[in-house]
């Protein structure tokens, strides 16, 4: 499984992340990213999650990498399973 999952973990409960770090755990897992004026977007299949150019980054965004790396994790582990 890609991915850095325990960056992931450490990532998981925390209210504010620094922006390299949320970069650098969605490159981990695949993503690509694309800047833009005002966010980087990153992108993993039909997965899209824009990332403001700020240095910290609440609990939001947070929340909606996790999700997205989750969706990621639970996908490849059914694709694992239905191959044996």
């Amino acid at each position: 499984m890609p991915g850095n999952l325990k960056l992931l973990e450490r990532v998981r409960h925390k209210t504010e992340v620094r922006r390299d770090t949320i970069v650098r755990l969605l490159m981990s897992f695949g993503f690509d990213s694309r800047k833009g004026s005002n966010h980087i977007v990153f992108t993993y299949q039909d997965i899209m999650i824009p990332i403001p150019h700020e240095r910290r980054l609440g609990r939001p965004y947070v929340k909606i990498v996790v999700r997205r790396l989750d969706e990621i994790i639970s996908n490849e582990k059914g694709a694992g399973d239905a191959g044996n």
